[in-house]
């Protein structure tokens, strides 16, 4: 006995039928806003002890006498000779 194959039909393509999906909206329920409660905070007072105002001593300092040499003021000398030359009607550089 032969291999015969046996006869198989030559298939089309044929495309399936898919029908078309609808879009299905999918409904969302609003979210409400829980309000979280905060209770207060209370403020606590911290309790801070007075403080007691230590007396620094400071022992007396001497006086010390300083003596003050008072310069002897410096006048300024003014020749009189310059005061003259200094005129702009003496300038020979012109």
């Amino acid at each position: 006995v032969e291999n015969v194959p046996p006869e198989v039909p030559p298939v089309e393509n044929v495309p399936p039928e898919v029908p078309p999906v609808e879009i299905i909206p999918i409904e969302v329920p609003p979210v409400e806003t829980i309000p979280i409660e905060v209770p207060p905070v209370e403020t606590i007072p911290i309790e801070v002890p007075p403080m007691e105002t230590i007396p620094i001593e400071v022992p007396p300092m001497e006086t010390i006498p300083t003596e003050v040499i008072h310069p002897t003021p410096i006048q300024p000398t003014i020749n009189n000779e310059q005061v003259v030359n200094n005129s702009s009607s003496t300038n020979d550089n012109i």
